[in-house]
């Protein structure tokens, strides 16, 4: 490998070559010492990975080491030469800069504390590899079976991550139609087209079952730019409603829906846009399918930029966090139910029952050393959201009883609790201790929080 695939010599700037913004997906490797085991899966998929928009990192938990001397031989042995790769801390890297976090060696119960967001990252997965040098008889035979095993699970990954949906995207979109011949063709084009870098998986279907797709609606797509002439046209009967958390029926067929059918509809957000049909409209110049897709990109635009946010109908539950100003405390709760969620189906916002003000920068540098970033957030009213928008409201501040007069639905949503945690601005010594146990018990407030609505 060139220079240019060394380990980047600064892995929190966006310009690494290795990983970043620039990829679509990023996978961080991780082991006890980065010696070993995360050293040969990196250098695997920077391999295999081809043209594939997957960035990779990898790191030691408990702080990086030399590479192992066996590990570069038997990679070399492979044609893959991992002598120039560096051995890297964990702390060296932010968790939100990676969509898949591996643990090589089983070591994800060390993934506790300040430490566990990185299990909370899209896709988090405990690979139990052995580890070659606590084994190795001397011949590096231990080195060489770790290695293939290494090389089947990273083109698995690679598969996983090269499908339009699954596991490995936040939220799954799922267009369905009668026959999956044109309008949700068109839809599923258009979201695998403007998606861009958004963690939004896509699929199509046809719920009476696929035939092929129209050649009209392939033509006015090629037209605009987009290419699914490689589409298949195929049957809801084939999919899990389990693996969408949106379901879109574009041609008015919702009331299809029903029987063993009825679970497509209760996904977390179901709609039913009702396009026009082009085929059974169009006058024989293509105008009706013109339209149609151009409604449709309109659509999905709408439709990816409501998924951006951290709230809305397509969780199937929302948090919102009150506090005076949402300047700290709410501010901490919101962070970390964004950096503990997981895949839970949690949507969150924070707000000032006062107003809006600038978020302390002590919540800011707290959050910062336990590996959140709340630097960007921005402190809003609680009078620019509505109460009926969110399930759950937490008061952190003890601040219910100014929730009265027109105030008061937001105390009458499913679940309101006041958590009264202290005012770390109000109390702080100036060596932020305040700020971190006020961070700290949030956090466990947090996470119980997400287990009792996982439940409910």
């Amino acid at each position: 490998m060139g220079a240019c695939e060394g380990k980047s010599e600064a892995p929190d700037s966006n310009m690494s070559l290795t990983w970043g913004p620039q990829y679509k997906f990023n996978v961080m490797f991780l082991c006890n010492h980065n010696s070993c085991r995360s050293q040969m899966a990196d250098g695997w998929l920077r391999t295999l990975r081809g043209s594939a928009s997957v960035g990779v990192a990898s790191a030691g938990i408990v702080g990086g080491t030399a590479v192992k001397e066996g590990a570069i031989t038997v990679m070399k042995d492979a044609g893959v030469d991992i002598s120039s790769f560096t051995s890297d801390a964990m702390a060296d890297f932010r968790a939100e800069d990676f969509d898949v976090v591996i643990s090589c060696c089983g070591c994800g119960s060390k993934l506790d504390g300040d430490k566990e967001v990185w299990k909370k990252r899209t896709v988090f997965m405990d690979w139990n590899l052995d580890d070659p040098p606590a084994i190795d008889p001397g011949d590096l035979s231990e080195y060489r079976r770790v290695r293939d095993e290494c090389k089947t699970k990273v083109q698995e990954l690679l598969d996983m991550l090269s499908r339009p949906y699954g596991s490995h995207y936040k939220k799954n979109v799922m267009f369905l139609c009668n026959h999956n011949s044109c309008r949700s063709q068109m839809a599923d084009g258009w979201l695998r087209t403007l998606r861009a870098n958004a963690s939004v998986g896509v699929a199509s279907a046809g719920i009476v079952g696929g035939t092929a797709v129209k050649e009209g609606a392939i033509s006015v797509m090629k037209d605009a730019g987009v290419d699914i002439s490689q589409f298949t046209s195929d049957a809801m009967a084939d999919f899990r409603p389990q693996d969408f958390d949106v379901v879109i029926s574009c041609c008015g067929c919702g009331s299809k829906l029903d029987g063993d059918k009825e679970v497509w509809k209760k996904r977390a957000m179901f709609m039913d846009w009702n396009l026009d049909d082009p085929p059974a409209i169009d006058p024989g110049d293509l105008s009706a399918y013109k339209r149609v897709r151009d409604e449709s990109k309109a659509k999905v635009q709408e439709l990816l930029d409501a998924l951006q946010k951290p709230y809305g109908p397509h969780y199937k539950k929302n948090v919102m966090f009150l506090c005076n100003h949402n300047s700290c405390r709410s501010q901490m709760a919101d962070g970390w139910l964004r950096a503990l969620r997981g895949n839970a189906s949690v949507g969150v916002a924070s707000a000032g029952i006062v107003g809006g003000t600038a978020v302390k920068e002590g919540a800011i540098t707290v959050m910062k050393e336990a590996g959140v970033d709340i630097s960007s957030f921005t402190s809003d009213a609680m009078a620019d959201f509505n109460p009926q928008d969110f399930e759950a409201v937490i008061s952190c501040c003890g601040c219910g009883s100014k929730l009265d007069g027109d105030k008061e639905a937001w105390k009458k949503r499913t679940y309101f609790s006041d958590w009264n945690l202290d005012d770390p601005p109000a109390i702080d010594p100036g060596d932020l201790s305040a700020y971190r146990r006020v961070r700290d018990e949030s956090k466990a407030k947090v996470l119980e929080l997400i287990q009792k609505l996982a439940v409910e």
